[in-house]
C-alpha cells in the first residue's frame, strides 16, 4: 500500500509539471498583428515602386530556362502601370509601350499582379502567342505575378509566382529617355547576336567551351563531347549578364561586357577571359560555304558601285530584263565562290555564274581573283555569255581583283564585311 502511495504521488506530480508547462505563454515577438505587418510591407512596397518617377528596368526572365528582356515599366499612384520594350517580341521589332492595372496584394506575402491585360507583359505568358509547333499550348511559360521578396529604394526583387524566375527591377535615372534607351539597347543586342553569327568560345588554359544560339539568349554551352548546358542571359547596354552564376574549369562567370575593339565579351568576374566569335575574318569569310553576301551600295565607293550600276543597266537592255542582282555566294555544284548575276523576267529567273578565289593572304587580308593561274574566265555558260555581252561587267570584275584589307564592327557577330583595297582605302565594298 506504501509503494501504492509513493506512484501515484510521482504521477500526481509529473501531470502538475506537464499542466503547468502547457500553461506557460511565449511573449508577443511582434508589437502588431500578422495582418497588421502584411498591409504595412505593401504600403511601404507601393510606396517604393511608385516613388521611381522614371520608372525601372526590369530584367525579366518568363521561367528560369527562358532567355532574358529588358522591360521599362512606371508606376502610378493611380494603379496605372507603363510598359515600353522592343525585342523580337514587339510589333514589328520595334519600339512599344503599353499600360495596364497593377496591384500589391496579400497572397502568403506582399504579391505585385498585373490584373489587367499587358501585350509587352502578358505576351510572354500567352500558351499561342509564338507560330511554333514546339511552342504552341505553351508559349514561353511566364509570370505576370511576381512575390516581393525584398526592396531598397533603388532595386526591387520578384520571384515569378507560378514557375519562379527571379526579376529584378532597377531603378532608372531621370534622365533617362525610353525609347532612345531601348532603340540602343535593341541595336546593341544586334550588333552581338543573330542567328548566323558564328559561335562564340571561351578558352580556359587548355579547355576550350562552345556558347552556341546566343540569338535565342539562352546559351547552349559545352566542352568537346561532354553534355551541354543551357544557360539564359539577357543583354545588358554594353554587354550580357547571365541569369545565375556558372562554374567552369573552377572559374565562376555571371556578367561579360563588351571591350572597346568589339571583338570580345570580357568576363568581369575574372577578366584575363573572354567569349570571342570570329578571328580572322578572311578565314571567316572562306568558310562561310552557305552564305549569300550582298553588296550594300550605301557603303560602297563611288567607282565600284558605278560598275554595279552599268552592269545592271546593261543586264536590263540586253536581256529585256525587269531587274537584276549581283551576289557573292558559294557554288558547291561549281566547287568556288563565284560572282552570281542574276536577272528576273516575269516569273522566270537566269543564273550566271563567274568564279572567283578568295585567298587568305593574312590576318584580316584577302585576295580576290576571277582568273584562274592559265589566266582563264571560268563560269557556268551563262555566265561566260554575260561576261562576253556586258563590258562593264570584265571591267567590275577587273577592279574587284586585287587585294584587300577586311573590316567589321563587331567580330562578335560579323554579318557584314568591309573590303578595302591595299594602298587604296578609297576604294572599297561593303558586302552583308
Amino acid at each position: 500500500m506504501r509503494k501504492l502511495n509513493k506512484i501515484t504521488y510521482f504521477v500526481f506530480t509529473l501531470i502538475s509539471l506537464i499542466l503547468a508547462s502547457c500553461n506557460t505563454e511565449e511573449p508577443d515577438i511582434f508589437d502588431t498583428s500578422p495582418a497588421e505587418r502584411i498591409n504595412q510591407a505593401i504600403s511601404d512596397y507601393q510606396s517604393v515602386l511608385t516613388s521611381a518617377e522614371n520608372g525601372w528596368e526590369m530584367d525579366y526572365f518568363a521561367n528560369p530556362l527562358s532567355g532574358g528582356y529588358t522591360l521599362l515599366i512606371k508606376f502610378n499612384k493611380s494603379g496605372n502601370a507603363i510598359f515600353a520594350s522592343r525585342h523580337e517580341y514587339t510589333v514589328n521589332k520595334a519600339y512599344e509601350t503599353d499600360s495596364c492595372l497593377f496591384d500589391i496584394i496579400s497572397d502568403n506575402g506582399p504579391v505585385l499582379t498585373f490584373n489587367t491585360y499587358s501585350n509587352i507583359l502578358h505576351i510572354f505568358a500567352s500558351p499561342d502567342f509564338i507560330d511554333d509547333p514546339y511552342y504552341y499550348g505553351y508559349g514561353l511559360e511566364g509570370d505576370y505575378e511576381f512575390v516581393i521578396t525584398k526592396a531598397t529604394t533603388d532595386s526591387v526583387w520578384l520571384k515569378g509566382k507560378k514557375y519562379g524566375s527571379d526579376v529584378l527591377l532597377h531603378k532608372l535615372e531621370s534622365a533617362v529617355n525610353w525609347q532612345s534607351y531601348m532603340n540602343n539597347r535593341y541595336d546593341f543586342n544586334s550588333m552581338i547576336f543573330s542567328a548566323k553569327a558564328p559561335d562564340l568560345s571561351l578558352k580556359i588554359d587548355r579547355v576550350t567551351y562552345k556558347f552556341a544560339y546566343g540569338y535565342s539568349h539562352v546559351f547552349n554551352v559545352k566542352r568537346g563531347s561532354d553534355t551541354s548546358l543551357d544557360i539564359p542571359f539577357i543583354t545588358t547596354d554594353n554587354g550580357i549578364k547571365l541569369y545565375k552564376d556558372i562554374e567552369l574549369e573552377g572559374y565562376t562567370f555571371r556578367e561579360f561586357k563588351i571591350n572597346n575593339a568589339k571583338n570580345a565579351l570580357v568576363s568581369v568576374e575574372n577578366p584575363q577571359l573572354k567569349l570571342v566569335g570570329a578571328d580572322d575574318l578572311s578565314n571567316y569569310f572562306i568558310s562561310k560555304t552557305k552564305a549569300i553576301w550582298t553588296f550594300n551600295t550605301n557603303n560602297t565607293s563611288s567607282n565600284i558601285n558605278q560598275l554595279l550600276q552599268d552592269v545592271a543597266q546593261s543586264s536590263i537592255a540586253l536581256y529585256a530584263a525587269d531587274s537584276v542582282a549581283v551576289t557573292i555566294e558559294y557554288s558547291t555544284s561549281r566547287q568556288s565562290f563565284v560572282l552570281a548575276i542574276t536577272t528576273f523576267k516575269g516569273d522566270i529567273k537566269t543564273e550566271g555564274l563567274i568564279n572567283l578565289s578568295f585567298d587568305a593572304y593574312g590576318y584580316d587580308e584577302i585576295k580576290i581573283s576571277y582568273k584562274d593561274n592559265q589566266g582563264n574566265v571560268k563560269g557556268n555558260s551563262q555566265g561566260l555569255q554575260y561576261y562576253n555581252d556586258i563590258p562593264e561587267l570584265a571591267n567590275f570584275l577587273e577592279l574587284l581583283s586585287t587585294t584587300y584589307d577586311l573590316y567589321t564592327v563587331s567580330k562578335l557577330n560579323p554579318f557584314y564585311i568591309q573590303f578595302y583595297k591595299k594602298g587604296d582605302a578609297q576604294t572599297y565594298f561593303e558586302i552583308k
